[in-house]
């Protein structure tokens, strides 16, 4: 049975009052047999998709927790699934290619190739037309329709993350070489470079509104950056291990993050606090995703199982 939600009041400097709900467990998925890589919630947030080294992709309904939807792999490195904004495709890394797939009809759309490593994180633009895939210090631009390559942009270091700003106008990388890059999706130019002086930046995700970007590093500090003056405005820091990756919720209220000790941690993003830790995976964590009405959060982990946390 889920939990009730806690609420808490703190008081900031100001006298404003900033409600905080804590989250309580609200189930476990269970069906892969191996490690599982990546999680994400659908556009309307009733289903998930998760990847894991069982050489499978598996499709969840979130309302019962009931596995609604295999797709069986040949490969073990199959990881980055998500759904396409208007849910009725999947793309997922496999190896070295990228794969469009049909949901409806469980069936193969497209083959993207063109990478020559392993892909770290394939991201949809916020309107489906374009997919920008990492590897190595490489971001590929792919036209979804026509399945072509449209642009190569080159880092100097190995990618670790990317994301598309909600207005779909830029892309956010983050490389191995310690800083935040801001692409402009049409005319792929950098607009602006946050942060020459961090330590290895392993993620980077946009505010809802596009205007901010939350990072997270080996330094185990989280930062948020105001996009256009690429100042820091922000430190949250209360992780004793490096910090793997950190989100904002749709409301721009809350970050999620989690660390390399296996721990979750979400942050008043107005306080600058940490509010509570999600314990229960008793592995590593692999990845983490928000729902679109910020009120679940999910996680997954290399004990191979899937968890729902209610807000």
């Amino acid at each position: 049975m889920p939990c009730v939600c806690l609420d808490h009041f703190f008081h900031n400097n100001s006298s404003n009052v900033t409600q905080i709900k804590y989250c309580t467990p609200l189930k476990v998925l269970q069906g892969h047999s191996a490690y599982v890589n990546s999680i994400k919630f659908s556009p309307n947030g009733s289903q998930l998709v998760s990847s894991a080294d069982d050489q499978t992709i598996r499709i969840w309904d979130v309302n019962s927790g009931n596995e609604i939807q295999i797709l069986k792999r040949n490969s073990t490195k199959i990881s980055n699934a998500q759904f396409s904004p208007d849910g009725n495709m999947l793309v997922f890394s496999e190896d070295k290619t990228i794969r469009l797939w049909n949901i409806k009809s469980n069936s193969e759309i497209k083959k993207l190739e063109g990478h020559i490593d392993i892909i770290k994180t394939v991201q949809f633009s916020p309107d489906g037309s374009i997919i920008a895939s990492g590897s190595s210090k490489i971001i590929l631009l792919w036209d979804v329709k026509s399945g072509q390559m449209i642009k190569i942009l080159f880092g100097y270091s190995e990618i670790h993350d990317l994301q598309f700003s909600p207005d779909g106008q830029t892309i956010a990388s983050a490389f191995n070489d310690t800083s935040i890059s801001i692409w402009n999706v049409r005319s792929y130019q950098k607009l602006h470079q946050l942060g020459d002086n961090l330590n290895i930046v392993t993620s980077a995700k946009f505010s809802s509104d596009s205007r901010f970007i939350v990072s997270c590093s080996l330094d185990k500090t989280i930062r948020i950056w105001d996009v256009i003056s690429e100042k820091e405005i922000k430190r949250l820091k209360r992780h004793t291990h490096d910090i793997i990756d950190a989100k904002f919720s749709l409301d721009g209220q809350t970050i999620v993050s989690y660390s390399s000790d296996g721990s979750i941690s979400l942050w008043d993003v107005q306080l600058g606090v940490e509010i509570q830790k999600l314990k229960g995976h008793s592995r590593i964590v692999t990845g983490i995703d928000i729902s679109p009405d910020s009120k679940t959060i999910v996680s997954c982990s290399r004990d191979t199982k899937i968890r729902l946390w209610q807000r």
